[in-house]
């Protein structure tokens, strides 16, 4: 098979070499290589000696065709588990954009966003962002209005 994946799609992938950048891997079932920026090896903190070994399996998130024409992916835990939770992780992102350029003070955009059966898999994934980034704040200003059943969904009991 060497067909491309689709952006979003889940891959397994095993690393064939170390980059200063990031990891080389190919992509199983599709005969491709591709790359793994170091910012999206793992889910911060995460530094190099973290960075799985050669030859090991990982499973990534697509994210696109970098210009040399290699397939980019996301090996990041939140990354995998986000694709895996929602039916069009495409459509999410576009949610999450929606009320990123909105608000969180909207209150129509915020509350449309809380109706999306997405909700709850968008902000678990916001809020593994890195501590100071503007995707967590943005989660922690939407999660403290939530509803407490999206709340506690997020967040646990």
């Amino acid at each position: 098979m060497s067909k491309e994946p689709s952006r979003y799609a889940t891959v397994s992938c095993v690393v064939v070499g170390h980059r200063p950048y990031g990891l080389l891997v190919e992509i199983e079932n599709f005969d491709l290589e591709g790359f793994v920026d170091s910012a999206d090896i793992g889910d911060p903190p995460f530094g190099r000696d973290d960075w799985p070994a050669t030859g090991s399996r990982v499973r990534g998130v697509v994210l696109g065709t970098a210009r040399i024409g290699r397939t980019r992916l996301s090996t990041r835990p939140r990354d995998v588990d986000f694709v895996d939770a929602v039916p069009d992780p495409a459509q999410a992102f576009r949610e999450w954009e929606i009320i990123d350029e909105r608000g969180s003070a909207d209150i129509s955009a915020r509350d449309e966003f809380y109706r999306s059966s997405n909700a709850s898999a968008i902000l678990k994934w916001a809020l593994g962002n890195a501590p100071n980034s503007a995707n967590r704040k943005l989660a922690a200003e939407l999660l403290a209005a939530a509803p407490d059943q999206l709340r506690t969904q997020v967040l646990g009991p």
